[in-house]
């Protein structure tokens, strides 16, 4: 019964560690997402979607969506002001 009790108790706080951890990667999104739009509307309409930034839980410095970004933004286009 002991052993039971502790794989349930396993589960239930690795489960609670993981809602955790994506209530606070989904803040940490919605912040950089606001702050980009913010400053540049063509570099956030060049970030992947929310739903991308959101589930790819591995990339923690959401800068590394900039880089990508950057690499999407066409070379030859002459920007008219």
């Amino acid at each position: 019964m002991s052993v039971l009790f502790s794989i349930l108790f396993g589960f239930c706080l690795f489960g609670l560690v993981a809602c955790l951890y994506m209530a606070v990667r989904n803040q940490a999104v919605y912040n950089y997402r606001v702050k980009v739009l913010s400053t540049d509307m063509d570099k956030y309409e060049r970030l992947p979607s929310y739903n991308t930034m959101m589930y790819k839980f591995w990339v923690w410095p959401m800068s590394r969506f900039d880089k990508q970004a950057q690499a999407q933004q066409p070379q030859n286009v002459k920007l008219v002001k």
